[in-house]
């Protein structure tokens, strides 16, 4: 089987591989290095007490508020709940591993704190074949979206591994995985455009692409 090395630029023809057709999924060096050499950054700037938005203070009307560093895990927890609003049908597993894979690419570019040991759950998540459940209408952007992926990854939420729609934390023990222990910046959302356009727009790519 395929695998995709992120590190480089990564193409729509990566995307396939891993969304649709299973490739696996490998850090670079470079990825690796960059993604670590940003998080030493947000460490730093957590244990000095500067006013960072959305890693010391709270988000959108909340930017005013400074969170204390015993404080941060269960703000990044509820973070994921409050963006976990997604409602209907599921969006096809190839969509959701699409997400996951450019979830990867955004953040391991050496720009957004994000710890190293988290994006490794992505990755292994979709190399063990583990789908979060994503209901396909959202709002800000696919932050919701995102949301139900960052709740299997806490140990909550729905995924199907094998077949089987499971407990988020039954398929990542099922698969030998463990949830991700939060902490400062340990996941986070990003802008992006409304989601079933998304979702469309990704199918109708890989459809071209397989045919």
């Amino acid at each position: 089987m395929n695998t995709v090395t992120l590190g480089g630029t990564a193409t729509i023809n990566d995307l396939v591989s891993v969304a649709r057709f299973g490739a696996k999924v490998a850090f670079s060096k470079e990825y690796e290095e960059r993604v670590n050499h940003c998080r030493a950054h947000v460490d730093r700037f957590s244990h000095e007490g500067k006013a960072i938005y959305g890693l010391t203070t709270g988000l959108g009307d909340n930017w005013k508020k400074f969170i204390p560093e015993k404080d941060r895990e269960t703000i990044q927890r509820n973070n994921i709940y409050a963006h976990t609003c997604a409602v209907g049908e599921p969006i096809a597993e190839e969509c959701t591993r699409a997400m996951m894979f450019v979830m990867l690419c955004h953040f391991g570019s050496g720009h957004t704190g994000i710890r190293l040991e988290t994006l490794a759950l992505i990755r292994d998540m979709l190399n063990a074949g583990i789908s979060p459940v994503v209901p396909s209408h959202g709002s800000v952007g696919y932050q919701t979206l995102e949301g139900h992926i960052g709740m299997v990854m806490i140990g909550e939420g729905k995924a199907t591994y094998q077949g089987e729609t499971l407990d988020g934390a039954e398929a990542l023990k099922r698969a030998g995985l463990k949830p991700v222990v939060l902490s400062k910046k340990a996941l986070s959302c990003s802008p992006a455009p409304r989601p079933s356009p998304r979702s469309r727009r990704l199918r109708s790519m890989m459809r071209r692409r397989s045919a």
